[in-house]
């Protein structure tokens, strides 16, 4: 998509909206990185590069980094509807704005982020509605499941939980296709998965969970969570 007059002096003057917020934790372990999110929300969706541009949403924002998660700038999205995934065209990055589970058994289900909403032709800095035709079930971006560059596909792994009298799923990290299971530092609900180009994987995820079942509770003042892999998978 090529970005016409008007919509090149519309975006330097919604630019202008778009300003840094304070600085947010990023840690590292000997496997992650690990960088939180702006608001207190979880992490839906990301786009991008750790090394280049980041672009996250939290459902109602998107916000972006280019400095490895120190700082964030929230972009001019200001639609009332929640964002659930990202999808590459070319030059444009879209954003899609509903989510739509399929399969009978939880734990076995495909997760896709669908509906396409807005783009961007700023690395997600500023957006725009977008008004394409499309075939609503040709724009399908997987959330739970993703493919690495060495074609192993890794997967929110989901378990039962008994708590009491009562069942839950629960998010117990990723495994692969090969059968491998991959725990994380700390428990969380997770959202969805990526990998850059680098064959990175990012986990989206909640704040940490400092009680699950009926009375789940986060820790941290519940601020979303990103997991990035330090070496390709």
């Amino acid at each position: 998509m090529k970005i016409s007059t008007l919509s090149g002096l519309l975006m330097l003057l919604l630019a202008a909206c778009v300003g840094p917020l304070d600085d947010t934790i990023v840690a590292e372990t000997s496997d992650w990185y690990v960088l939180t999110a702006p608001d207190a929300r979880p992490i839906e969706a990301v786009h991008g590069s750790l090394d280049g541009t980041l672009v996250i949403t939290t459902g109602p924002r998107i916000y972006t980094t280019s400095d490895r998660g120190k700082t964030w700038r929230i972009a001019n999205y200001k639609d009332k509807v929640g964002l659930f995934g990202f999808m590459e065209k070319g030059d444009t990055l879209i954003v899609l704005s509903t989510k739509r589970t399929e399969g009978a058994n939880t734990i076995a289900n495909r997760s896709y982020a669908m509906l396409p909403s807005f783009y961007s032709l700023d690395q997600g800095a500023n957006w725009l509605p977008y008004k394409q035709r499309y075939n609503y079930d040709s724009v399908k971006v997987p959330l739970n499941r993703v493919l690495s560059g060495s074609g192993t596909e890794y997967a929110i792994n989901y378990k039962e939980v008994k708590y009491q009298d009562a069942t839950y799923i629960e998010t117990a990290g990723i495994i692969s296709s090969t059968g491998k299971e991959i725990n994380l530092p700390q428990k969380h609900q997770l959202s969805s998965l990526y990998c850059d180009k680098q064959s990175r994987l990012y986990i989206c995820a909640s704040a940490p969970v400092c009680e699950s079942g009926a009375d789940l509770t986060y820790c941290d003042d519940a601020y979303g969570t990103l997991y990035i892999s330090k070496e390709p998978m």
